[in-house]
């Protein structure tokens, strides 16, 4: 059997139903069949541009046939793919083209990021006139440590960071996740919010998606008020994958009335889920939330929520083969109720970063652990997430997570969401709540909030100053920005 992503990936669709529709596109359908000999194709392509084993490849592509294609093809012929997402920056595009030493960009764009190199341009559908006759070949078969992708973190406090993963990471998610979550998805209509150029969306689609059989819709705009929803009620995916900002606007713009009874299953990851708005998801769909925890260094999420188990706005447990520990400043284990940082150890994990040896050092600690940069606290017996490490600040000589301010903050009945960053008054530090309202009632003034906290929180956690604001800054794959957030 051979150990390339990509070939093992389509083989469960292209050999047990080859006729079967893999790919949904606007009006076309691709079925596996033809994914498999596209892709193909297009790692022939790429071995006639001069593309070898390890070199890396640059997609710049929205959600579609073009995007999965390409990536495949290029895994095949042992080339990395390195995806760009769309709605990032121009300058991060520019900095991940040069910081990953692409050979070739593969874009819809004839003009793309003004970069000085060799490029494919193909059009979303995939047109492969360019690609020699007859090219199916066998697939490069990779060694243990041959990189498969190069994938960026979404940079929400600086520069994006390149992960490599290995083939033999792209087939975790289907042989731990999918088990533990989705069973058997053969038979399932998926749809992801989240963008392939992105882990989450890249797992959710092909590590899950195709390599079980199912049929997945792509759509390359945004996922925004008007569309979303539109493309739910035509489409009718089985298993849902988004971030919570996607299910909060969701149950902003869906009709009260609106049957959603043919999802089996709805996803949430990318940031934690707060317990109110899976309340509120289930009380207006009838439908739980599985809510997975999983970052760009694992590709796969390492824990996961069985909904009628585990508490809403809880992490849930690790999924079979992932070790997890919470240690606190000393690195020792933290025990009872004391705030510790998230360590997994587990199948998948990347073992460094593409050119960070300090930051590698820092976060891929020995013996296989990873620091994952998330702060936890254990209630009841169960893990809850109360903050990433990097957005803690300290308030009257106290830290301040900022998610337990912002959980408080959100059961006011006019607050739609809000951030909690720190602020100066005088010269001290405290925490500042920027609040963006729901419209649908009297507008609470400042103080009304700043009350409504003291009630329910520490003195050191109450925000000395409300902001209201339309939005809240958010990174391309819908991360809180704090760091953006100043008074």
């Amino acid at each position: 059997m051979t150990n390339n992503a990509a070939a093992r990936i389509l083989r469960h669709g292209s050999g047990r139903f080859p006729e079967k529709t893999a790919l949904v596109f606007r009006n076309r359908v691709t079925s596996y069949a033809d994914l498999t000999r596209n892709a193909h194709a297009f790692a022939a392509l790429l071995q006639a541009r001069g593309i070898k084993p390890s070199d890396r490849i640059a997609l710049l592509l929205p959600d579609s046939p073009a995007f999965v294609t390409a990536f495949l093809g290029a895994l095949l012929l042992g080339a990395v793919p390195v995806p760009i997402g769309m709605a990032i920056r121009d300058e991060d595009k520019t900095f991940i083209l040069n910081d990953s030493g692409a050979k070739l960009l593969v874009t819809d764009d004839s003009s793309g990021p003004a970069h000085d190199m060799d490029r494919i341009r193909c059009d979303l559908d995939i047109s492969l006139d360019q690609a020699p006759p007859d090219p199916r070949h066998a697939p490069y078969e990779p060694s243990p440590d041959d990189r498969a992708s190069l994938l960026y973190t979404s940079g929400s406090t600086g520069r994006p960071k390149g992960v490599p993963h290995t083939h033999a990471d792209f087939l975790v998610p289907a042989a731990t996740l999918g088990p533990a979550t989705l069973g058997d998805v053969s038979s399932d209509i998926l749809l992801s919010a989240s963008k392939l150029s992105f882990s989450y969306g890249l797992m959710a689609q092909l590590c899950l998606g195709l390599s079980g059989g199912a049929t997945i819709i792509l759509h390359p705009e945004p996922p925004d008020a008007k569309l979303l929803p539109e493309l739910i009620l035509r489409r009718r995916p089985t298993v849902f994958f988004a971030v919570p900002a996607v299910y909060d606007m969701l149950l902003r713009t869906l009709d009260t009335h609106t049957d959603l009874s043919f999802m089996r299953a709805c996803i949430s990851s990318g940031e934690a889920l707060p317990g109110p708005l899976h309340e509120a998801w289930r009380q207006r769909t009838g439908l739980d939330i599985t809510e997975l925890l999983g970052s760009t260094e694992t590709l796969t999420s390492f824990m996961a929520t069985q909904p009628g188990r585990d508490t809403p706005g809880t992490l849930g447990r690790p999924v079979a083969g992932f070790e997890i520990r919470t240690v606190d400043t000393n690195g020792n284990e933290a025990g009872g109720e004391t705030h510790g940082r998230l360590q997994v150890r587990g199948p998948g994990i990347a073992r460094t970063y593409w050119n960070r040896p300090e930051q590698s050092t820092a976060t891929m600690l020995a013996n296989g652990w990873l620091e994952t940069g998330d702060l936890c606290i254990r209630k009841n017996g169960e893990l809850v997430l109360v903050g990433r490490t990097d957005d803690l600040f300290r308030s009257g000589g106290q830290w301040v997570a900022p998610r337990q301010v912002e959980e408080c903050l959100a059961r006011h009945p006019a607050i739609q969401e809000c951030a909690v960053a720190l602020c100066h008054v005088r010269g001290m530090a405290y925490p500042c709540a920027f609040v963006v309202l729901s419209g649908s009632q009297q507008p609470p003034s400042s103080g009304e909030l700043i009350r409504f906290a003291k009630k329910r929180l520490p003195r050191h956690m109450c925000p000395v100053q409300i902001v209201f604001t339309n939005a809240l800054p958010r990174t391309a794959t819908g991360k809180i920005q704090r760091h953006k957030l100043k008074v």
